[in-house]
């Protein structure tokens, strides 16, 4: 028999273990961790090991299975990697996020309420993955067999391995079409789609059977490599050129196998390889059908078969027809490369180039439009890497409630758009804060991106940002816009959408004194940014006591204020969104003063500077602790746990037993 994989969060550890222990009752074997994995053995090759083996994937659907990086991973190699049949038992009602829709979305999900052995849902459940379970290794084995046979002759032996397959194959679709009748005529709430997906899988099995005594697949002899500099010569006009060819003579033929793969809407960006160079050395688990040559170093290289295409010629017999097989390997940039081999009487050459080759590729490319987008090798570009978005799961995902929105919104930097309505899951109904940074990692911005939260003192956007869509923030009167004079997106945002925006610069207009120069920045009052250098270099560091920025400043550059050496304090207005690299240089007893949750307590803490929050807060515990240990004395007690002292001199608390120390 073979087993069902059972993938959960831990987080579901009850469910699980209910799951197994009802599969396990019913003589269905199971693997699940931590259970089946020995003592010592490292994780990942265990399960991986686990998943390749398995006769079906059962995944226990629940949010926190879907945030659990190690069942995504695990659903991965399942419907990716091992093109496995996954069975989905949904724990709770769940909306699929983006990597999960992608697994999933065309598989068979079923809605658990309750595990009960005595439902009809749980019923079904077990008729279904007792019936995989069952069928995958009477199949492999014989599979297995006949692989052997192959491997170790010349000629392989296909008539007894045919019988043994269609005995089994006329057996066990007996079994499968008995368990999806049983399952489609009792299934209540999900019967419409467990019907289809169980007829899909028995569609799938029976190609499978098919494949086994497909020739191409199970070749008679071992195929030999031919260099492409063979002698050989072919007449490619007269075999191949379809618009001289009569019905009599010559028959074009699209064996035309299917690649059994998950990717039903995506399409593999793909392009024509003449040579060997670019062909990897993947395991041949990795591929459905797959498709074996021996490479220019004498070894075996595996590519999944996607078509043939034969030139039935009456003159000729079946064995010295001209047979062209393509076949594709996935790079690990996601492209689909498609080698193109020829085989005339049993010898496989790689064709490189040419009329012929050419032919080929422009039949597979007509037949398969719809699968595949098609470029030409010279002209291939690496597929475009997509972009990070922080759209709505996103947004649910960091923040998991409107409450937990900060008063400082920073985007991470990892993201580069920002989709329309991102926040909506959270239904943040005009939720007031006071910033939204925006760092430089991001590039376009969708309409009503930040629509519900309203900005009550500023926006600040950088230079990066090349596209701002119509309403994107949503600003109380008298906060504003702050972005950097080369930022063309935000001066069209902020025009169009009548958005206040304030940008002035300090200009110093004393002399190079640095106390005259952080005199005049302290009073200005119009000021939004302190840039780089405003203490010029030609001025010495000096100490000075202190610096005040202004309210309003939005900015403070890299390396602004450097040249001044701060031995008290630094004060910093909560309207300052950015501080750049070594702003400052503060002396070890100095501390910059700022208010709880601004930008600049952030930076302090970032930076592991002192500041008047946590100093306040520290003098604050002093003080209570104080309090304590002086009402702990007025009565009496202990000052270390309250206790009263005990004995004749009343020295020793009766509780903690420590002596008095006042």
């Amino acid at each position: 028999m073979g087993y069902a994989f059972i993938s959960y969060s831990t987080k579901n550890q009850a469910s699980a273990d209910a799951i197994r222990e009802l599969f396990n009752k019913h003589n269905i074997d199971t693997w699940m961790a931590p259970y089946n994995i020995p003592a010592g053995s490292k994780y990942a090759s265990v399960i991986t090991k686990a998943i390749r083996e398995c006769s079906c994937f059962v995944l226990l659907l629940s949010n926190d299975s879907q945030a659990s990086e190690a069942v995504g991973r695990e659903v991965e190699l399942a419907a990716i990697y091992y093109k496995k049949s996954i069975i989905t038992l949904e724990l709770e009602k769940v909306v699929l996020n983006d990597e999960f829709t992608f697994y999933i979305h065309n598989r068979q999900i079923i809605a658990v309420k309750k595990i009960d052995e005595n439902s009809l849902t749980i019923k079904q459940i077990l008729e279904v993955v007792s019936t995989y379970t069952n069928i995958d290794d009477k199949l492999i084995e014989s599979i297995d067999n006949h692989q052997e046979v192959s491997d170790n002759c010349t000629e392989v032996q296909t008539e007894p391995v045919s019988e043994c397959i269609d005995t089994i194959q006329e057996e066990d679709n007996s079994t499968v079409n008995k368990a999806i009748d049983n399952f489609t005529n009792n299934s209540n709430e999900h019967s419409n789609e467990l019907s289809t997906e169980s007829k899909q899988e028995n569609d799938d099995f029976q190609v499978s059977v098919d494949d086994i005594n497909t020739e191409s697949n199970l070749p008679s002899k071992d195929i030999e490599f031919v260099s492409e500099n063979d002698n050989e010569t072919t007449n490619i006009e007269e075999t191949i050129e379809t618009n001289d060819v009569t019905e009599e003579e010559t028959v074009i033929e699209g064996i035309g196998k299917e690649l059994n793969t998950p990717h039903t809407t995506d399409k593999y960006e793909g392009y024509l390889v003449g040579s060997f160079g670019k062909a990897q050395n993947i395991p041949k688990e990795k591929f459905i059908n797959p498709f074996r040559v021996l490479g220019p170093y004498c070894n075996n290289l595996f590519f999944e078969f996607c078509d043939e295409f034969t030139i039935n010629d009456q003159n000729k017999s079946e064995s010295n027809r001209l047979k062209y097989s393509v076949v594709s390997q996935i790079n690990d940039k996601n492209e689909c490369l498609f080698f193109i081999f020829k085989n005339k009487g049993g010898k496989i050459t790689l064709l490189s180039e040419g009329q012929e080759q050419n032919k080929v590729y422009r039949w597979f490319r007509e037949k398969h439009r719809d699968k595949y987008v098609f470029t030409d090798e010279t002209n291939a570009t690496p597929t475009p890497r997509k972009k990070n978005h922080f759209a709505q799961d996103t947004a649910l995902k960091i923040f998991s409630d409107v409450n937990n929105i900060p008063q400082i919104l920073v985007i991470p930097d990892k993201y580069e758009h920002i989709s329309s309505n991102a926040f909506a899951k959270l239904n943040p109904k005009d939720k007031e804060i006071r910033q939204i940074i925006i760092p430089d990692s991001v590039e376009i911005i969708d309409d009503s991106a930040f629509a519900g939260l309203v900005v009550t003192e500023a926006v600040y956007i950088t230079e990066g940002v090349k596209k701002i869509g119509k309403n994107a923030f949503v600003l109380k009167k008298g906060a504003y816009v702050y972005f950097t004079s080369a930022s063309k997106a935000s001066k069209a945002y902020c025009s169009e959408n009548n958005a206040a925006v304030i940008e002035k610069s300090y200009k110093r207009t004393t002399s190079g004194d640095i106390n005259k120069v952080l005199d005049e920045i302290s009073k200005s009052s119009d000021i939004t940014r302190i840039k780089y250098n405003t203490i010029p270099n030609s001025t010495p560091p000096s100490t000075v006591d202190e610096i005040i920025i202004p309210k309003g400043v939005c900015v403070i550059d890299d390396s602004a204020l450097q040249k001044a050496k701060v031995k008290k304090r630094i004060v910093i207005p909560s309207s300052v969104t950015k501080i750049g690299a070594n702003a400052f240089d503060l002396l070890p007893e100095a501390y910059i003063e700022c208010t709880n949750n601004s930008y600049a307590y952030f930076y302090c803490k970032e930076n592991n500077l002192r500041n008047s929050v946590d100093i306040e807060e520290n003098i604050r515990m002093v003080n209570e602790q104080k309090m304590i240990i002086n009402n702990y004395k007025a009565q009496g007690v202990c000052i270390h746990c309250g206790g009263k002292f005990s004995g004749l001199l009343k020295k020793k608390c009766s509780i903690c037993g420590k002596e008095k120390d006042y």
